[in-house]
């Protein structure tokens, strides 16, 4: 494995959930708030890697850090041609790209920034070390959330053409069902780590997708999914 693109972007982000209510933010310039500002937590959101494969051949291997369950992706390009459609590689290919990184760090062959270089393979051999990653979610669409009285959050999903979901979140303790439309709603089971993490990457794109007008309601179910 070679050297990571110029300037991969890694965005460091600490985000206050908006239903929580507190003190207002401080506006204006922060430079007296910021003398003392500790970091507590680091996110690492999204880095990238490139490197050859062999003649005229180049990989693209992304990292997404969304909803905390971070996902490797790849796409290659045959030289002159356009770069393939990207696409979340098998535990198989991370193993052998985490022994190639190795290697490159042993040995110092590889040309990246060597400090870019390190989080990126500690990024990997994290993901690797988590339970096969569950796609559960990947393709749902989050329609509505509300909340009942004693505080118990029910979103509806939707799934396909004709099936529909209910995720349930009663203080932390989230379970899902679906069913066919026009059929009574079953009764719903309890979701595994790696559903949750299914859940929380794919409704913190939405979430970030929609933007400050979303109902904050699924930061609450985000905050919950992430436990």
């Amino acid at each position: 494995m070679s050297a990571l693109a110029p300037n991969p972007p890694i965005v460091v982000a600490a985000v206050q959930n908006p239903a929580q209510k507190g003190p207002a933010a401080p506006a204006g310039d922060l430079s007296q708030n910021l003398s003392h500002f500790h970091a507590a937590q680091l996110t690492p959101l999204s880095i990238k890697a490139t490197g050859p494969l062999g003649v005229d051949v180049i990989a693209s291997i992304r990292y997404d850090g969304t909803g905390g369950a971070g996902r490797f992706y790849v796409a290659t390009r045959v030289l002159p041609r356009p770069e393939s459609t990207e696409r979340e590689m098998t535990r198989e290919e991370m193993k052998s790209l985490l022994g190639a990184l190795s290697h490159d760090k042993k040995t110092e062959k590889a040309t990246a920034d060597g400090a870019l270089l390190a989080i990126f393979h500690h990024l990997l051999d994290e993901a690797l070390k988590q339970p096969e990653p569950s796609h559960l979610f990947d393709q749902v669409r989050f329609a509505e959330i509300k909340q009942s009285p004693n505080g118990d959050l029910s979103a509806k999903l939707g799934i396909g053409v004709d099936q529909t979901g209910t995720v349930v979140d009663q203080q932390g303790k989230i379970t899902f069902e679906q069913h066919v439309v026009m059929l009574k709603a079953g009764a719903g089971r309890p979701l595994n780590a790696a559903e949750r993490a299914s859940l929380a990457f794919n409704l913190e794109k939405y979430i970030l997708a929609t933007g400050p007008a979303i109902n904050t309601l699924w930061h609450q179910l985000l905050t919950d999914a992430k436990k």
